[in-house]
């Protein structure tokens, strides 16, 4: 049952008054369907049985605001806490598109928005009243069956209603539909789906479940496999060892297995593909040897698949793939409103939309899979990745992402091609080869994106700090070719002065020195954040910046990409001594400091990373002070030779910057603080230094006073 307000509604009409204003994440101002004229009036037809009035007061009431004004109130709360006006109007709107998008843009009218009050002005020139209160609107689905797709003058209304048992064969349907089409005829993705199978795949059994599992030696055959990208989220049981790997082979009963191990074999099949490849099952758990060769190959493995199945909203191994969302999470009926005029009996659904609604975008930043070191390469380096979330199955390669509820690329999707440069060179279009290595400028943007990528990767977290190098080394292996050079601990010899200036991605980062696996100038020393963000820019070639003599690496297993046992760099720079102070310094001396230095790691009796560096002179020379940056500090001030570190330190300049106009042209300059070893002559790295700009006249003349060493750095 509808009330008279609501009978009267119609899609095609709401559709017209989106024509006339669109205001897309917003209220229009003007172009709006007048609903109750109040709030009691609203409650009252709910209560005669009208079940749209039903719904926006139970949305109303029960919905609580996310970040913002009112956060954790419901707008039940925020009317009757405001006792202003609130009256009801509806709209409809796209939230695909951006906040401030356009008609032009929208592919789906997939939104009702429910009014209460006043509207907020999109700009502050519409408000006639500065500070005027307006509740935020509450936003309610429109959805159809995904096999009546509806269009209303130029646009799809509604997005597909989804089955929230993501094992239904309804989404199996859907998924093997996106494989499909994406072997068929998407242009931008490669089309072969032969390749040499990895040393070991799991043969999925039959269709019917009839044939259990087994574990298959490829022994270089070629053929079609899946890959799964997953959270361990602990131990497995169970996996291939050394005492189960002829068994294997015989059988592995599927009801053994953890649910995502038996969830992906089920998607496998519905795939029609024959084999997956399950990294606890195919690598031999219990053989250093075997982890250590087949790991290597790993970015081969996604690469080569013909699908990858990412588990992105299981956080272990015993959660499931397939789970059944509508399970977990509360059931509400809806309503029904016309799509055209009161003579038709065409009805669209109507139903609450969460205050925060899984998607794909949402995955990629915050899902379980998305925190950890490993599936970063994997994602990477999948051709194609069927992804599967709490509440419904999404789909990614080179032609673009779709999701179950059919919502087109926007708001819900991440940005159109991560890494787009690496992409086009791991995964060439149908019909092309990347046959010769790029051009220089091609060779920089791609060094751009893998430092990117290591930012990235650096916030994620390993359960074992010593696969570093390994989690990453898929990549970096089918990097090398196209960037040349050398690899050497994270880092590219063609542009190791950018490898080695990273800083702190927030305040500090630890270095791990035990067990060894990197070297103290190598991003890997870490498990905290890193940022390449200020050896970015305008980097310009001069005769002030260091020179890479010589380097060595020893690997463990003869993998370069992997773990190492050692590594140093020879470098010949100018250096300037650094002394290094708890002394802390207000930070309105600003404009006397010479640099800013982010060391890696606080002193014991150090607050923070960031510091100012002053230049001091003295009889023996100038040295550069390191102070702490306060609010609390000094003002007036003078060197308190008590607070200085016993540590000897020096900064190397290492490349240099320029920007400004011909007038007036500017210099600065990146540094690495080294600390010098208490037992021989070695440096180590304990952290980065950017000097102040300065006309590049005066800059120059200053760099003439600092003295030119070759030093070794561990």
């Amino acid at each position: 049952m509808l009330c008279k307000l609501c009978a009267g509604i119609s899609i095609s009409h709401l559709v017209d008054l989106a024509k006339t204003e669109f205001s897309g994440h917003g209220f229009p101002s003007q172009s709006y369907y007048q609903h109750h004229a109040s709030y009691d009036e609203l409650i009252s037809s709910a209560a005669e049985g009208c079940e749209l009035c039903k719904l926006i007061d139970e949305g109303l009431k029960k919905l609580k605001l996310g970040m913002g004004y009112g956060e954790g109130w419901t707008r039940e709360e925020l009317i009757r806490d405001e006792g202003k006006g609130s009256d009801i109007k509806l709209c409809i709107t796209a939230i695909h598109v951006y906040v401030d998008g356009t008609l032009d843009q929208v592919e789906v009218f997939d939104t009702m928005m429910v009014q209460v009050g006043a509207i907020e002005p999109v700009s502050t020139e519409q408000s006639d009243e500065e500070d005027e209160f307006t509740i935020p609107p509450l936003k309610l689905a429109l959805s159809v069956p995904r096999e009546h797709p509806l269009h209303i003058k130029g646009h799809r209304v509604g997005r597909f209603q989804l089955d929230p048992d993501l094992g239904s064969q309804l989404n199996h349907d859907i998924a093997r539909s996106w494989l499909d089409d994406c072997l068929k005829l998407h242009s931008s993705c490669s089309a072969h789906v032969q390749s040499v199978l990895p040393t070991r795949v799991i043969d999925v059994g039959s269709h019917d479940g009839a044939l259990n599992p087994r574990l298959v030696l490829s022994n270089g055959a070629e053929g079609r496999y899946a890959a799964l990208s997953h959270c361990w989220g602990g131990p497995i049981t169970p996996t291939l060892t050394l005492e189960s790997h002829e068994t294997f082979q015989d059988n592995i009963p599927l009801l053994d297995l953890p649910a995502n191990f038996r969830d992906a074999i089920c998607i496998t099949r519905q795939l029609g593909i024959p084999y997956i490849w399950i990294d606890s099952l195919c690598i031999i758990q219990n053989s250093v040897t075997d982890w250590e060769t087949e790991s290597a190959k790993m970015g081969l493995v996604y690469q080569n698949a013909v699908v990858t199945i990412s588990a992105d909203a299981s956080r272990g191994s015993t959660v499931g793939i397939l789970n059944d969302a509508s399970k977990v999470k509360e059931h509400t009926s809806g309503a029904y409103i016309r799509i055209f005029d009161e003579n038709s009996d065409d009805m669209i659904h109507v139903s609450f939309v969460e205050e925060v609604e899984e998607d794909l975008r949402g995955l990629f930043l915050e899902s379980p899979l998305s925190q950890r070191g490993w599936t970063l390469q994997e994602r990477i380096l999948s051709r194609r990745t069927l992804h599967y979330g709490q509440e419904q199955i999404y789909w990614q390669c080179k032609q673009g992402c779709q999701s179950a509820d059919g919502f087109p690329p926007g708001t819900r999707t991440p940005e159109d091609q991560l890494y787009p440069r690496i992409s086009d060179l791991l995964h060439p279009a149908s019909g092309k080869e990347r046959t010769e290595i790029p051009k220089q400028t091609d060779v920089e943007a791609i060094l751009d994106e893998y430092y990117e990528l290591v930012t990235q990767y650096s916030s994620r977290v390993l359960t074992y700090g010593s696969d570093k190098f390994p989690a990453f080394g898929g990549l970096a292996g089918l990097l090398h070719p196209i960037i040349g050079g050398e690899y050497i601990a994270g880092i590219w010899t063609r542009d190791f002065w950018r490898g080695i200036l990273w800083q702190p991605g927030s305040n500090l980062c630890n270095h791990v020195e035990v067990p060894y696996r990197a070297p103290s100038w190598s991003w890997a020393v870490t498990d905290d954040p890193v940022d390449f963000a200020i050896a970015y820019g305008s980097g310009v070639e001069t005769s002030f910046d260091a020179e890479l003599v010589s380097y060595a690496a020893q690997s463990k297993s003869g993998n370069m990409y992997g773990n190492i046992e050692s590594a140093r760099l020879v470098l010949k720079g100018l250096t300037k001594p650094l002394v290094r102070s708890t002394q802390v310094i207000n930070n309105t001396n600003i404009e006397n400091s010479i640099a800013d230095v982010y060391f890696d790691e606080r002193e014991e009796v150090r607050r923070e990373g960031r510091s100012q560096v002053f230049l001091v002179n003295g009889e023996g020379g100038s040295c550069l002070l390191a102070t702490i940056d306060g609010e609390r500090g000094d003002k007036e001030w003078d060197i308190d030779f008590d607070l200085f570190s016993d540590q000897e330190y020096i900064a190397m300049y290492i490349k240099s910057r320029s920007g400004g106009d011909d007038d007036a042209p500017y210099m600065d300059g990146c540094c690495l603080v080294l600390e010098k070893s208490m037992v021989d002559s070695t440096y180590r790295r304990v952290g980065m230094l950017v000097l102040s700009r300065m006309l590049a006249p005066n800059f120059e003349e200053w760099m003439m006073t600092w003295e030119s060493e070759t030093i070794t750095i561990i």
